[in-house]
């Protein structure tokens, strides 16, 4: 996909085989994938990296990622689903618009996803342990406690999540896509 053509699709300039709308959101089959029946979840409002993603268009871009990853399960009666999100040039991402992959998943479908570890030196994992729990140790309490009480809460409540129950399933255990998952397990 050509740089930032996921705009031109926001804007209708670009065709795309969308599956999914709604006033937020856009999700589409993606051309260039790594299985068949791929689906790219963008928000409408262009955001370049997941940090930049608002607390209140990210609680309800869960809801949709649920829906259209069940819808995935089910339409293709794949085995599992994998959630990608390349966040940053060094993590993959060609088009600067955040954005999140449902791909679907086959036994023995030939999708290597797997990363290659190294054991870290003691030192090494002490210094980054120490760096992560200087940045956040208690710094995300606070945040999380302004977001909600005075931001998150009342943006979810005044945009409503309301439009995105509808989209939950009323029986769970009539669709539970990981129940049928597990009658697929020989």
């Amino acid at each position: 996909m050509a740089k930032d053509n996921f705009s031109l699709i926001v804007e209708g300039k670009e065709e795309a085989q969308i599956v999914y709308e709604d006033d937020l959101f856009l999700a589409f089959i993606t051309e260039e994938a790594l299985a068949p029946g791929q689906v790219t979840i963008i928000p409408k409002e262009k955001y370049t990296i997941f940090e930049m993603v608002p607390n209140s268009v990210l609680a309800k871009l869960a809801i949709v990622i649920k829906v259209v990853s069940s819808g995935v399960f089910e339409s293709l009666q794949c085995h599992g689903t994998n959630l990608l999100i390349e966040n940053g040039v060094s993590a993959g991402q060609e088009v600067p618009y955040f954005s999140l992959q449902v791909v679907p998943r086959f036994e023995n479908d030939g999708i290597d996803l797997d990363w290659e570890g190294e054991e870290l030196e003691e030192f090494d994992m002490e210094n980054v342990m120490m760096q992560l729990k200087a940045q956040l140790d208690g710094s995300a309490a606070p945040i999380m406690d302004k977001e909600l009480s005075e931001v998150g809460d009342a943006a979810i409540e005044e945009d409503s999540l309301d439009d995105y129950d509808d989209l939950e399933e009323e029986d769970p255990s009539k669709n539970n896509y990981l129940l049928k998952s597990l009658r697929k397990i020989p």
